[in-house]
Order: C-alpha cells, then sequence, then structure tokens
C-alpha cells in the first residue's frame, strides 16, 4: 500500500501483554535504541495518544467505574481507538513513517471481551473492530508472555515501590481498578492473550516472547531484535 503522496506505506506494530510482562522496560529500550539507530517511530499507547482517548482512558482506569457494563467499555475503548487511528496512527503510516504502540485490540479482546466479558462478547468485539479499526490492523503483533505467578509478584513488587515513591515525594498515587486483582484474573489475562493470537495473528506476522527468566535488559533486547528482524528480514 502506497499513499497519494507516493511514500511508501510504514510498518505498524503492536507490543500486548499482560501487566507484569516487562512491557513498559522494554518500550522505554526499544525507544531509546531505535532512536539511536536513526528509524523514524511514532510510539504511542492504548487507550490513549490524543487528548480525547487520554480523557476516555482516565475514565476505564478509575475504581470509581468499576461497575461499568461490558459492552460501555467496549464501546468507550473503540471510542479512544478510532480517535488515535483518525488523528495519531493513520497520518503517521501515510507519511512513510512506522508506529509501535503499547497495546492496540488485542488487550480489549482480552480484558473486556474473554475476562470481564466472559466470551459473552465475541460478536461485539467483532463487528466494532471492523467498524472502529478496519483494515489498520498492526503488521506485527508481539506478545510478552509470563507465568500468572511470576506476574502477579512483579506487579506487587512494582507497586510497592510506586507507593513509597509516592510517600516520598508527599503526593497520593493514582489508583487502578486492577491493582488488587487476585492470581486467577491473571491467569485468565494469560489465558486470553494465548487465545487472541491462536485465533487473530495466526498466519499474521507474530511473536511471542517468554519473559518468566529474563531480566529487563533481556527482554528489551529480545524486543528489539523482534522488531529489526520485521523490519529488515534475512532472507
Amino acid at each position: 500500500m502506497t499513499t497519494k503522496n507516493n511514500k511508501k506505506r510504514g510498518k505498524f506494530i503492536a507490543i500486548e501483554g499482560p501487566d507484569g510482562a516487562g512491557k513498559s522496560r522494554a518500550i522505554e529500550f526499544v525507544k531509546k535504541e531505535l532512536m539511536e539507530l536513526g528509524f523514524d517511530f511514532v510510539f504511542t499507547r492504548e487507550p490513549g495518544g490524543t487528548i480525547t482517548a487520554d480523557a476516555i482512558r482516565a475514565i476505564v482506569k478509575d475504581p470509581a467505574y468499576a461497575d461499568m457494563s461490558v459492552p460501555c467499555e467496549l464501546g468507550l475503548f473503540s471510542s479512544a481507538r478510532a480517535d488515535h487511528l483518525e488523528k495519531v496512527i493513520i497520518p503517521a503510516l501515510e507519511a512513510g513513517r512506522n508506529v509501535f504502540t503499547d497495546r492496540f485490540s488485542g488487550s480489549t479482546y482480552v480484558y473486556q471481551v474473554e475476562v470481564a466479558g466472559e466470551g459473552k462478547y465475541e460478536e461485539f468485539f467483532a463487528k466494532t473492530n471492523k467498524l472502529f479499526v478496519g483494515d489498520y490492523e498492526p503488521d506485527m503483533w508481539i506478545l510478552l508472555d509470563v507465568t500468572s505467578e511470576e506476574a502477579q509478584k512483579r506487579m506487587q513488587k512494582r507497586r510497592q515501590m510506586e507507593l513509597e515513591e509516592a510517600k516520598l515525594n508527599g503526593g497520593a498515587l493514582e489508583k487502578d481498578k486492577n491493582d488488587a486483582k487476585e492470581l486467577d484474573f491473571h491467569k485468565k489475562i494469560r489465558k486470553g492473550y494465548h487465545k487472541f493470537f491462536k485465533k487473530f495473528v495466526k498466519g499474521k506476522k507474530g511473536k511471542l516472547i517468554d519473559t518468566t527468566k529474563l531480566t529487563e535488559e533481556e527482554v528489551g533486547q529480545a524486543v528489539l531484535k523482534t522488531i529489526l528482524n520485521f523490519l529488515h528480514p534475512v532472507e
């Protein structure tokens, strides 16, 4: 696909994974490395990326709205994604720039359809995804996998560090409705991601990286290698 100004369309890469898989640190690492290597990438995240999408992010992550219905939540995520696509992702791709997003429709499928919706909203997801996303699915999916036990342990450790830092700085830590989730929740999330990859990424470009026994730097290196191999495949 080429753009109207004859520039080659950029590549669209999405990274997914359960909380605790090491995604945030890996993104920080690859962002620095890709910039130093001279690659032109737009780094963004979901939900978010625009003023409107960031406002929706604040709502869906707020514990005050923990009883939000699944259709409502799916609608909000889809609306945020549509705004994100129209204002950030599509313009960048059509200008020939590469886009790397922290989460995309995979997370919506896992957290809202598989876990919160207990698999009851497959058709709703399919229809809204087709309507709001259209042909702009990622060219490359990266899934950071981790055992549920390790994910929970990492999340608890990270949260404790954040609480201590906030206390030292005299501020309050932003609440997230997923903070107090139990091990069973982490297991459902992991199972959901494996199902998403098998169902939607099969036959497409996708890479699963098990981070359970990897250091943060090793995870970053693995993600960077995956991206570079995708951009410049070795024959």
